[in-house]
């Protein structure tokens, strides 16, 4: 296990990273995810597949000035919270006590397998040996997202539904037709699981993409932290010149895509900017630019979002 700076928060934390891969629990919680795959789809009806897919959502949808309120909620700590014995259950209530087809193997070999995937992981931190009881760390594919998708679940059915909310990991974005149900909500979010700390967020960057409301209508932009740098790889570097253009022609499309009802003319500027630093070329860069503009006003709307 090491840890990665936190960099943008007080105190620089680290986020704890498991490598696993290549290990027995790894290639097993594989196997594991096929196995669970149609009981997770029961708890991912919220979850937003990318950014494009977001701003998609939102640039499509009509509010009311006076009456939606936004907010986006994240959880502390997800990973090193989840209470594994919890998760384990939940998972087997839902293969083995729902209208889902059940695994061929019997519900005991079930629960001896997917706790050696969880509760049987070995680590080496700081040269000493650890074994992981309880919580997962990141590289585990199971636990984290079914646990929390189950907990709001319970929020999202048995007391009420924001008019739209959508789910990436443990970051969620909501939109709620009046202001008090704002706090009502967040209130019922954290009375969910001793394990669940949530936290309210006034600004509403979500996927690196930045939310505006233009009238009675959603307008996006990329969203980049103050951690950004700018740094990308530089044109005289020893590396293909297909990745080089290929850096350009991406920036450029997810500036377009995201940034398609709000002029993305700034956003391009900036793109100029930060490649013009990392020595590309400006005449490269002006035809790159040119080429995405023009395909914009010859292809169909969703040529885009592909």
């Amino acid at each position: 296990m090491y840890g990665l700076p936190k960099i943008h928060k007080n105190e620089v934390p680290l986020r704890h990273i498991l490598s696993m891969s290549g290990s027995l629990q790894h290639e097993l919680s594989k196997w594991f995810s096929e196995i669970i795959e149609p009981g997770i789809k029961e708890f991912s009806g919220n979850c937003i597949v990318e950014s494009f897919h977001f701003a998609a959502t939102m640039q499509e949808l009509n509010c009311n000035s006076q009456t939606n309120f936004l907010c986006s909620f994240g959880v502390t700590n997800l990973y090193t919270n989840v209470p594994i014995d919890e998760t384990i259950q939940i998972y087997a209530d839902m293969l083995y006590r729902r209208t889902l087809t059940p695994p061929t193997f019997s519900e005991n070999i079930f629960l001896e397998l997917i706790e050696l995937v969880t509760k049987s992981v070995c680590l080496m931190f700081n040269d000493v040996m650890y074994q992981q009881i309880d919580g997962v760390a990141m590289g585990n594919l199971l636990g984290a997202n079914i646990f929390l998708g189950f907990q709001e679940s319970l929020v999202l059915t048995r007391v009420f539904r924001p008019f739209r909310y959508w789910l990436y990991v443990d970051d969620t974005f909501a939109i709620f037709k009046y202001h008090d149900e704002v706090s009502d909500f967040f209130l019922n979010l954290n009375s969910l699981n001793t394990a669940l700390k949530f936290t309210m967020d006034d600004s509403l960057p979500f996927l690196d993409v930045l939310v505006e409301r233009t009238g009675n209508r959603f307008s996006t932009t990329l969203y980049r932290k103050p951690t950004f740098t700018g740094l990308y790889i530089n044109w005289d570097s020893f590396a293909p010149i297909r990745r080089k253009m290929s850096l350009i022609k991406t920036l450029i499309h997810r500036a377009l895509v995201i940034c398609l009802t709000n002029k993305p003319d700034k956003e391009f500027k900036k793109i100029a900017d930060i490649l013009a630093k990392n020595g590309f070329p400006e005449d490269i860069i002006s035809k790159h630019i040119r080429q995405a503009l023009a395909k914009f006003y010859t292809y169909p709307l969703s040529w885009f979002y592909q």
